[in-house]
């Protein structure tokens, strides 16, 4: 079962208010078992990357972007109860950008929650 803290730190990841997904995602991430706080940090660094995007700091959306990314490659595989393959490689591709000195372009990635719990 999905808690309803992570359907809506997804809900407003993909509505873009990253700021409240972080806020949303942390509190889970704060009481989260040990196997599944990278899962949670991985999102909430995302969250915080895109923000900093949207503001206009490319390090911080960069630093964040690498930090995100590490934390969910390591559950790459293992059931979670979101589609990381796509996620990963928009990361990936934001990453590249920032990296270059380009824009991350809009919109930005979303989230697919999987009802079954099971990473493709």
């Amino acid at each position: 079962m999905i808690p309803a803290a992570f359907e809506e730190g997804v809900r407003l990841f993909n509505s873009g208010r990253y700021f409240e997904c972080h806020e949303a995602l942390e509190a889970l991430w704060l009481e989260a078992p040990a196997e599944s706080r990278d899962l949670y940090q991985g999102l909430i660094q995302t969250a915080v990357a895109f923000h900093h995007a949207e503001r206009g700091n490319p390090e911080g959306a960069r630093k964040c972007l690498a930090r995100g990314l590490g934390h969910l490659k390591a559950f790459r595989g293992r059931k979670v109860p979101i589609d990381l393959k796509p996620l990963i490689e928009a990361i990936e591709k934001a990453l590249d950008l920032v990296q270059g000195g380009r824009d991350i372009p809009r919109p930005f990635p979303r989230l697919k929650l999987l009802a079954s719990s099971e990473n493709s």
